[in-house]
Parts: structure tokens; C-alpha cells; sequence
């Protein structure tokens, strides 16, 4: 897209606002349920009419099986200090990303749609592996 070989692309928000702030590209939507407090002025897809559709992209913390659960608690009491904090927030904001920390019953629920919503669209449109059969 910046090379002008397409028109447009999907791209992740903090890989886009360091091209949109200069001008260089005009950022439609965001594929978020709600705006970006990043980019306020810039509408949902859904607000754009494309609705349904809705894809985010997080990290997370991951533990073997069989972690004793006060080990977990503590690991994640630690992971939201380091988030919350003032340093941590400034860091993530000036990269483009914003904090979303979940408990791990939610998280796991989100994992859970995620995967239903995406066999149900490789299913739909009969896609294949590259180079299955």
C-alpha cells in the first residue's frame, strides 16, 4: 500500500497510525467494537457498515498445566501492576497498543468464540491449507 502497489489493506492499528499521522495513508476503520482511544475519530467498520466483522489481537501469559493456582494469582497481580503502571501505559500508548488485561475465565471464553466464528468462516468459504487437498 505505501508503495502504491494496492489500494487497501488490513493492517494492525499501531503498525497504521505511525503511516496515517504522517499522511502517508487514511486509516477507514478499525475493526474493534469500539473506537481506539488511539485514533477516536476514526469509526468502527461496523459504524461504516461492515458489521459482524470484528478481529483483535492481544498477548498473553502462559503457564504449564497443573500450575498451582495461588503461582497464577500471583503471576497475574504482577502482570497488572506492570500494566496499570504509568511508565507501562505511556510505553504501550506511544507504540500504537492499549492495555486490555482479562481474568482468565474471560479470556478463556474469548478463546473459545474466536474459534467457533473462525471454523464456522473456514467452513463457509471452503478454505484449505496451502497445498491440501
Amino acid at each position: 500500500m505505501l508503495g502504491d502497489h494496492i489500494p487497501l489493506a488490513f493492517v494492525g492499528l499501531p503498525q497504521a497510525l505511525q503511516y496515517s499521522n504522517g499522511k502517508r495513508i487514511k486509516l477507514l476503520g478499525v475493526a474493534t467494537s469500539k473506537r481506539s482511544a488511539l485514533a477516536p475519530d476514526v469509526p468502527t467498520l461496523a459504524e461504516g457498515g461492515l458489521r459482524g466483522y470484528e478481529s483483535n489481537y492481544w498477548w498473553d501469559v502462559i503457564v504449564p498445566k497443573g500450575t498451582p493456582p495461588a503461582i497464577v494469582q500471583k503471576l497475574y497481580d504482577a502482570t497488572e501492576a506492570v500494566l496499570k503502571s504509568a511508565p507501562m501505559q505511556k510505553t504501550l500508548h506511544d507504540a500504537g497498543y492499549e492495555e486490555m488485561l482479562m481474568q482468565r475465565k474471560d479470556y478463556l471464553e474469548l478463546l473459545r468464540q474466536e474459534d467457533r466464528k473462525l471454523t464456522q468462516i473456514i467452513r463457509d468459504n471452503n478454505i484449505k491449507l496451502q497445498g491440501s487437498k
